[in-house]
């Protein structure tokens, strides 16, 4: 990946700066929303939940300039895409415990062909490339890497632990973290089509 420039990382802080206080705007004004469902206003303030703190990560890393500190964040976008990935539309093995949990779920499915059938095609869409970004081999890494984040096991060899994070790679996880972010975004436009259709 090429490395971003200074005034790059300069204006893409800005932007995370008002797109955070815009997406503040929608969490204050969606009490307004009554018209959808209540199940279907929580997944929606949880989507707008996640991206406020998609856009903490990408001021953090705008302004990281110590390698600490690009270590952490690397837990930090780890953490994120392993945690919403499970909430939203879970892991294979885990998706059958997990169905009356998760978000995009039948429920949800059905919420959008009864009230709004002409945007299942579109749902059915968002669905497929969830569905595909799960089943990608890479979570396998992500998974260890979040493991690594989260818990100190008893088991935890300091030493190989050390390795494992003085080689994260902070722009090469930069860009799984955009990756990740640019099919989070799609669900808040398709919830804003609901949102605003009546």
């Amino acid at each position: 990946m090429k490395l971003m420039t200074q005034e790059q990382r300069q204006r893409m802080f800005k932007e995370s700066v008002k797109t955070l206080d815009d997406l503040v705007d929608l969490i204050n004004i969606r009490k307004k929303t009554g018209q959808v469902s209540n199940e279907f206003n929580q997944f929606y303030l949880f989507i707008l939940l996640l991206i406020c703190d998609a856009h903490v990560l990408i001021k953090l890393y705008c302004k990281a300039d110590q390698r600490w500190e690009e270590i952490f964040l690397v837990k930090q976008m780890y953490i994120f895409i392993n945690e919403s990935t499970k909430k939203i539309i879970g892991f294979e093995k885990e998706t059958e415990n997990l169905k009356n949990k998760i978000y995009w779920n039948e429920k949800l499915r059905m919420f959008v062909g009864e009230q709004y059938p002409s945007l299942l095609p579109e749902f059915e869409k968002i669905s497929n490339i969830l569905i595909a970004y799960r089943d990608n081999d890479s979570q396998d890494d992500i998974w260890d890497l979040r493991k690594l984040a989260v818990h100190y096991d008893k088991e935890l060899d300091t030493e190989n632990y050390f390795k494992t994070l003085n080689e994260m790679n902070v722009d090469d996880s930069f860009q799984h973290f955009c990756k990740w972010l640019g099919i989070i975004y799609p669900l808040l436009h398709f919830a804003q089509k609901i949102i605003t259709s009546k």
